[in-house]
């Protein structure tokens, strides 16, 4: 009988060392699953930010590239320059500048055509002589009998009148930027620094 109560108690010890073994084991399997998961987790959060990273740099570039910068002046309501996108027509820049004036040449320009990288668009009035450039577009317009005209002269030009130096030059062309062109000669004595005596100097060498 003893020998009975023995072999129960070693069966009873054996299940319980086993019992504590599978669970153990369980433990760790349950433990390492764990961490892959996690690790796994990790992983796909790091590519994800590095995929939108990527994607913040692709859209940077791409709207620095898509942006060119034009002038327009002549006959349009509010001259000045514009940043507008890559594809641009000169019809839309038109507008931008508040449309034409009611002495704008409308047949002078290629409105269909796509504007450049730092073009410069010039509305010339009608009747006005105008010279295109290798682009086709409106750039300066003289007049045929060697007056300069202070609506499409550049400072170089402006600075071959007497008095006029590159000071007063850029502020004929600024003047113009700003208001749009000159209706008559005699609206050059609004610019700062030409009145009567200066324009008295130029009177027969500018035209408009």
């Amino acid at each position: 009988m003893k020998y009975i109560s023995y072999i129960r108690y070693a069966l009873i010890i054996l299940a319980v060392v086993a019992a504590g073994i599978f669970y153990c084991k369980g433990g760790m399997t349950d433990g390492r699953d764990k961490d892959a998961f996690i690790s796994s987790d990790a992983d796909e959060t790091d590519m994800a930010e590095e995929e939108s990273t990527k994607e913040v740099v692709v859209s940077s570039d791409s709207t620095e590239s898509m942006e060119v910068v034009v002038q327009i002046c002549g006959c349009v309501t509010n001259p000045g320059v514009f940043r507008v996108g890559d594809g641009t027509r000169v019809y839309e820049v038109v507008d931008m500048a508040g449309g034409m004036t009611p002495e704008a040449d409308v047949t002078a320009v290629n409105q269909a055509q796509t504007v450049s990288d730092g073009q410069q668009i010039y509305i010339p009035a009608i009747g006005e002589k105008c010279t295109e450039s290798g682009d086709g577009n409106v750039t300066e317009a003289s007049d045929t009998d060697g007056r300069i005209n202070i609506n499409t002269a550049d400072t170089e030009t402006l600075m071959s009148l007497p008095g006029i130096g590159r000071s007063k030059a850029d502020a004929i062309i600024r003047y113009r930027d700003d208001n749009g062109r000159y209706g008559t000669i005699e609206d050059i004595m609004n610019v700062s620094g030409i009145k009567q005596a200066a324009f008295d100097k130029i009177k027969d060498l500018i035209c408009v």
